[in-house]
């Protein structure tokens, strides 16, 4: 008789808030807890679906000891498999542009440079090194992307133009391209990864007809090493291959 006046008075409730006839009805946390709970229940006892996710405290305590019971497999590690990169640098080259990572000794190798677009593997269009420039930050309209303290950064400038009469679409990132460029013969610096809309690396356009835009890399090194820029060397390496580019 108990539970048929809880059952009644939840009903009752319900039926006053649903229909609106209250303005509002403020509930304790435990007659929330009592409704949601009840609404819980009534909606999976009527559901089609309810003996596929419903156990007794029976079969939970089955299921328990039949996990419990289950030892845990063994994985074997297996060794990872690198395959080997082929490159078509000659091999007095490999030593300079396969070391993709900052270094101080000279670089005294005999070096073939080849064009832009061709390290690319890009038909149609021509990659012209317009200059480079050391700023502690490199500024647009949209965005600023300044260096570390201590650092500066060296931005080389690029002209990427349409050498036909068609319209061209251009996805750099598509390539992945890794750019090396090494300083005074003696220091190499990777390209930044940036979000900037005119990263060649990840440069990604439409050129009209004959068009050119203007599109950047960036590398950051300690102010020391840029104080006093000689010579620039650039390489870059696209699917394993790595070429030094012609500026």
């Amino acid at each position: 008789m108990k539970k048929r006046r809880v059952f009644i008075a939840i009903v009752l409730v319900f039926s006053f808030v649903i229909s609106g006839c209250v303005s509002a009805v403020e509930l304790s946390e435990k007659e929330s807890s009592i409704i949601a709970d009840y609404s819980s229940y009534v909606m999976i006892k009527h559901s089609r679906y309810r003996d596929n996710y419903l156990y007794s405290k029976t079969e939970l305590q089955d299921l328990k000891e039949e996990i419990s019971e289950k030892p845990e497999k063994e994985t074997e590690e297996k060794p990872e498999y690198i395959p080997e990169e082929k490159s078509d640098v000659p091999s007095d080259t490999k030593e300079t542009t396969e070391n993709l990572a900052n270094t101080d000794k000279p670089l005294n190798v005999h070096k073939e440079y080849v064009k832009h677009s061709d390290a690319l593997g890009i038909s149609g269009v021509d990659i012209s090194y317009d200059g480079y420039e050391v700023k502690e930050a490199y500024v647009l309209d949209y965005f600023a992307l300044n260096a570390a303290k201590g650092n500066n950064l060296i931005i080389m400038k690029f002209v990427i133009k349409n050498n036909t009469n068609e319209n061209l679409d251009i996805d750099i990132s598509k390539i992945s391209p890794e750019y090396i460029v090494t300083v005074n013969n003696s220091s190499s610096i990777k390209a930044m990864s940036t979000i900037l809309l005119n990263d060649l690396s990840s440069y990604k356009t439409s050129l009209a007809g004959r068009e050119s835009k203007n599109v950047v890399l960036i590398f950051e090194a300690a102010a020391s090493i840029l104080s006093s820029v000689d010579s620039i060397d650039l390489a870059v390496k696209v699917n394993g291959n790595s070429s030094y580019i012609e500026l």
